[in-house]
């Protein structure tokens, strides 16, 4: 029917609009890089020591223009894009709010910014370094 045609065409409309802009440096505070830095290089020795056993061999994160370096032994480079307090996971959460923000006050907008992606969430695994004996 027409009715379901045009209810059809307005939410294809508006989750089409939805934008998830690429956010660089420039559109993040100092203040905030050096926070978000701080949290990359605090999250990669965990990272490491859940996948290869060992503290990292390169750990760094430049806050000027948010490259970072987490590499584990044997050249293990852990996918950041999928755990939280990463550069990745930052710049993607600062993406959906920028997106919420284009929207102005339509809240459907909105919503459909922070519903419509998802950023990588995950913690490394807790090693249990206690050994038993009988």
């Amino acid at each position: 029917s027409v009715a379901v045609l045009a209810l059809v065409s307005g939410l294809f409309t508006l989750v089409s609009a939805q934008t998830y802009p690429t956010i660089t440096a420039d559109d993040v505070s100092n203040s905030t890089r050096e926070i978000w830095c701080d949290q990359q290089k605090g999250i990669c020795p965990n990272l490491c020591q859940d996948q290869t056993h060992a503290d990292p061999v390169n750990n760094d994160c430049w806050s000027e223009d948010l490259h970072y370096e987490c590499v584990c032994v044997n050249n293990v480079r852990p996918n950041l894009s999928e755990y939280s307090l990463t550069i990745p996971y930052n710049l993607c959460l600062q993406g959906i709010q920028a997106c919420a923000d284009n929207c102005g006050n339509n809240q459907d907008c909105a919503n459909l910014c922070f519903s419509g992606k998802q950023c990588g969430a995950s913690g490394p695994r807790r090693v249990n370094s206690t050994t038993s004996t009988s």
